[in-house]
């Protein structure tokens, strides 16, 4: 994240050149792993750890999330300054490469990520079952290939735009620091940035306090005014957000596993089962609602929650349905997912990644404003067959009737008030 407050002054070493242009270089380390970020996907890059084109790929999420209010909701007037900003593929009309020159130099290859039980005993990789970290890393479950995931990357980024885009480019590095990452799964924490310096100047990090006045004034200073095209997910100059309270020094994957941890426990929340341990029915609606259409359930299993919806797709899509019982004949259900109707993935709003300041590292959570569900609605998947189903807003009786939102029908929301207590 950027490491200074507004009132220690303007960058050092920004150059404007005769030609109008400020050209800036920033140092960065990765304080979380690097999942991905080359040109397969879930793959680090085997010879560009760091790409130029993955980091204009986050600028122009974050420039939408925080500039695109200025266009009256308007999309095609949003996407023509994108252009003109960021750049777009050579055609009739468009403006071509892009005015923003970005340059990428690997300081810092790092080294394999080494993934650890809850007994700190190496395993297999990230994603192994028994990986304390697989919860946020279940892409790389199945894969057996034990794929690099990366640490402690280190890389300058040079940057020069001209002077006429100083507010939007300020705007959406600001963002980018502070909320965004490298690589997949940056919405989960994965390759979380930590500005060091800026030119020749090294940056001291922040206290908590200061954190949370230099995302305040951010959020103030860098987010636009007005609607924002429908379905552009963004910030808002009150957009509300979590630091997650830490006792004593936490480094930076602790702050991580905090957060990640909190999720799932809030996600896979059940009911105690017949011994007193946490194995029994789940407190959310989705089993019972997969069994209803499906005309499955194995004995002792029959629905019995009284709401027949899916909330928790608003974590974001798809989402893998496995029951105990794989014979349906049996019993339950067999595996299903729920996606999309018409594309299997669906972004979640939610952000969670660590943040470094002086004492160590703090969690930071946040959700932004956007669509609660796909823009063609839900499916589900079973058996390679899709079956439409009907996904609403909660209403204020659903919200009460499944525990782990204690009354809030926001699911996002009710997760937040979560780590609050």
């Amino acid at each position: 994240m950027k490491t200074r407050t507004p009132s220690l002054g303007t960058p050092p070493e920004i150059k404007k050149r005769e030609d109008e242009r400020i050209t800036q270089v920033r140092r960065y380390k990765l304080i979380t792993p690097l999942f991905g970020g080359g040109v397969e996907p879930n793959q680090a890059d085997p010879i560009t750890v760091v790409r130029g084109t993955e980091i204009r790929g986050q600028l122009r999420f974050w420039w939408r999330a925080t500039r695109g209010g200025q266009f009256k909701g308007n999309l095609k007037a949003m996407r023509q300054r994108e252009e003109e900003i960021w750049g777009s593929a050579a055609a009739k009309n468009k403006p071509g490469p892009s005015e923003v020159i970005v340059n990428v130099e690997v300081l810092n290859r790092g080294k394999p990520f080494q993934a650890v039980d809850r007994n700190n005993n190496p395993v297999r990789n990230i994603g192994d079952i028994k990986s304390v970290d697989s919860y946020a890393a279940f892409p790389l479950r199945a894969d057996t290939s034990n794929p690099p995931v990366l640490q402690d990357v280190e890389f300058a980024l040079t940057i020069s735009n001209p002077l006429k885009w100083k507010q939007e480019v300020e705007a959406t590095l600001w963002a980018w620091e502070t909320f965004g990452g490298l690589g997949a799964r940056t919405r989960r924490g994965f390759g979380a940035l930590q500005l060091l310096a800026i030119g020749s100047k090294s940056l001291k990090p922040l206290n908590i306090d200061q954190i949370r006045i230099w995302v305040l004034s951010g959020l103030k200073t860098h987010v636009a005014e007005g609607p924002w095209p429908e379905g552009v997910p963004h910030l808002t100059k009150n957009t509300k957000f979590i630091l997650t309270p830490q006792n004593g020094k936490t480094d930076s994957i602790e702050a991580w596993r905090y957060l990640i941890g909190k999720l799932k426990k809030f996600r896979q929340s059940r009911h105690p089962d017949s011994k007193g341990r946490s194995f029994g029915r789940s407190k959310w609606p989705e089993p019972d609602q997969i069994r209803r259409l499906t005309h499955t359930a194995s004995s002792g299993h029959e629905p019995q929650h009284p709401v027949a919806k899916f909330p928790r797709g608003q974590f974001g899509l798809p989402i893998i349905f496995q029951f105990k019982d794989k014979d349906v004949e049996k019993g339950d259900p067999h595996q299903s997912s729920l996606q999309g109707a018409n594309h299997e993935r669906f972004a979640s709003s939610l952000i969670l990644r660590p943040l470094a300041y002086s004492g160590g590292a703090i969690g930071l959570a946040l959700k932004l404003t956007s669509p609660h569900s796909p823009p063609h609605g839900y499916a589900l998947k079973i058996d390679d067959e899709l079956q439409p189903v009907t996904v609403t807003d909660l209403s204020a009786s659903d919200a009460n009737a499944i525990e782990p939102l204690d009354g809030e029908p926001d699911v996002l929301q009710a997760f937040l008030n979560s780590l609050k207590k």
